[in-house]
């Protein structure tokens, strides 16, 4: 089963402490189970009701991927700062046109 951690945040509603609340071991037929469960507000899920959270979880991981870009996209803070001292001497838009940039070429997910 693919993406079984993201799979146990969805059936649980929130990030999970690995492996203090849950353990997750690689079998030798490829198989991921789960060894340790110690989140007392949900009963340890079947195989079935993570594999029902199939499209949920790619949903996350899609809408994350598409968030770490758009963090990625931006220039670091320094240049942020140097793009806004300079825009406020020579009275232009360098700092405003980066930022609608990269608004503009990754919209929230």
């Amino acid at each position: 089963m693919d993406n079984i951690s993201v799979r146990i945040e969805e059936y649980v509603g929130r990030k999970v402490d690995f492996p203090k609340e849950c353990e997750l071991v690689l079998t030798s037929d490829g198989s991921t189970v789960i060894t340790t469960w110690n989140i007392d507000s949900h009963p340890q899920p079947t195989t079935e009701q993570l594999e029902a959270l199939g499209d949920q979880a790619e949903a996350t991981i899609t809408a994350n991927q598409k968030r770490a870009a758009r963090k990625n996209a931006y220039p670091s803070i320094g240049d942020q700062l140097d793009m806004q001292y300079w825009d406020s001497v020579n009275d232009t838009t360098t700092w405003k046109d980066a930022i609608a940039s990269v608004k503009s070429a990754h919209p929230k997910p």
